[in-house]
């Protein structure tokens, strides 16, 4: 205490200021800068008398400003990319965005700003030794693995048991270490931004079902229980690559069953949040240390890994993930203690509802471009509106209502779309399904309709048109749907 006394508050906050590594920048509520500490200038490279030049304070500052003065908003954690042109070189930042008082944004902003240039360096070079030594051992072990093939088949020889089971062993070892490569590859085409997403419309309710149906068999096994939590009958769509999105899902709930005890619980449930879908994998096992929540994102990073034998991963599994997100512009992270269990999040961007003859042009647009088959499926209630005079609208409403339930319990695909309503018609889109699929559908549809109770007799119709075989575009695929030569008509009961 002394020493302090001995210093004025002024050279205090300055011998404070020359220790600290994180940047501080502070702002008014009209986004002036009226303070920015010794090493935010530094990170920066401004000198002790210069301003935050125009180009940085409009193009990276200001629209993090406006995005946090958004409704709910009350921090932004962004990674961003700035150019100095007085160095003429490139750093990147990371930042934190908070108010100054969380209850009030007028009183101004605070930025944290980190230097993370070099260890996105270090992060770019390992990428590219990586991918260079994956490519260079696949040919070897491409060779090797096919010679050992001809060995197990006899075409060398015949082998006695002892040597059989040696060869069998080498061959699933280097089937092991072929996946391993493929992994490594994988991150390296993820991190150099050469994957492409296969993006389209598909239902998040369906795909976490799915998923939990394929591990459960896993955590049955350990005597986990895992579920998906329900789901809201008319639950939006995302739009997202389902293989990408499936590999995120697969690789959160197998961690959560590896790192959760028997007898534990994990659940899986996901809820619209503003013009994205937020899926959470919950579970109360293991947990994360509190220092290595942002570290279990980062390539090769595993929390207590103990010597001797046992299963063990690469530390590849999350990065990969966090990758796929950032691809689909949404976020990853995880809210977990030690000991209490994990919550795993991840958001995916909601597919903006728009009418029948929008979707089925983009689907029409999109099997054309990856080449691919499309079906369109409508039912029509004939007698609708005799239902109507004779039940009243709102208990019309409420058949129709169970109709749609029906239909859509019963699609299978994610990618399967609706029902969507048009006056008394109903329609379901099926992207990626030929014929002989969607005619095995309507035959399954009529008869799981034919079996539901209804209060009352309905005369319905079906009919199918099917990509490119019955037409070309949106409208011609509409109309031949709603053609009679096309319609099957049955009654439900």
């Amino acid at each position: 205490m002394k020493l302090f006394k001995k210093l004025s508050p002024d050279d205090l906050l300055h011998k404070i200021d020359a220790i600290i590594d994180e940047g501080i920048i502070v702002a008014d509520k009209n986004y002036n800068f009226i303070f920015l500490n010794l090493s935010a200038r530094k990170i920066l490279e401004i000198g002790p008398k210069e301003t935050l030049s125009r180009e940085l304070r409009e193009e990276i500052f200001v629209p993090l400003f406006r995005e946090l003065n958004e409704p709910g908003k009350k921090t932004i954690n962004k990674e961003l990319k700035i150019f100095l042109p007085l160095k003429d070189r490139e750093k990147v930042i990371k930042t934190v965005l908070t108010p100054i008082d969380e209850k009030d944004k007028d009183s101004g902003f605070i930025i944290s700003i980190f230097d993370v240039s070099s260890q996105r360096e270090r992060e770019k070079f390992q990428s590219e030794l990586i991918s260079h030594v994956s490519h260079e051992l696949r040919t070897p072990l491409t060779t090797i693995k096919e010679f050992i093939s001809i060995l197990l088949d006899g075409l060398a020889g015949e082998l006695n048991p002892t040597q059989k089971d040696y060869l069998g062993i080498t061959y699933n070892n280097i089937n092991r270490l072929g996946r391993i490569i493929s992994t490594l590859l994988d991150v390296s085409r993820l991190e150099a931004g050469k994957v492409k997403l296969n993006l389209e419309i598909a239902s998040i309710k369906r795909l976490i079902k799915q998923t939990v149906y394929f591990l459960k068999p896993h955590a049955d096994k350990k005597n986990i229980s895992l579920t998906a939590a329900s789901f809201l009958a008319h639950f939006p769509y995302g739009y997202i690559d389902v293989d990408r999105i499936t590999q995120v899902l697969t690789n959160l709930i197998g961690n959560a069953i590896k790192h959760t005890p028997s007898g534990g619980e994990i659940k899986v449930k996901a809820k619209k949040d503003k013009e994205f879908i937020k899926v959470s994998v919950i579970d109360n096992g293991e947990g994360v240390p509190s220092e290595d929540t942002e570290r279990i994102f980062t390539t090769f990073y595993q929390i207590g890994i103990e010597p001797g034998p046992g299963a063990k991963g690469l530390g590849l599994g999350l990065p990969i993930c966090k990758e796929i997100i950032k691809l689909h512009r949404g976020e990853i992270w995880t809210e977990s203690r030690k000991g209490k269990g994990s919550d795993f999040n991840f958001t995916v961007p909601c597919y903006k509802m728009k009418g029948l003859s929008e979707y089925v042009e983009d689907n029409v647009n999109f099997s054309r471009i990856i080449g691919r088959e499309f079906a369109i499926l409508r039912i029509e209630v004939e007698n609708i509106h005799d239902i109507e005079k004779k039940l009243g609208k709102k208990k019309m409403e409420i058949i129709i209502k169970k109709i749609k339930k029906s239909l859509e319990e019963k699609l299978r695909k994610a990618v399967d779309y609706g029902p969507l309503q048009k006056g008394s018609s109903l329609f379901i889109g099926l992207p990626n399904t030929n014929k002989k699929q969607s005619s095995a559908l309507k035959e399954r549809l009529v008869k799981e309709l034919k079996a539901a109770q209804f209060p009352i007799s309905l005369s319905l119709k079906i009919g199918i048109a099917n990509y490119p075989a019955d037409g070309g575009t949106a409208e011609e695929l509409i109309k031949n749907c709603m053609s009679a030569s096309n319609e099957e008509k049955f009654k439900i009961g």
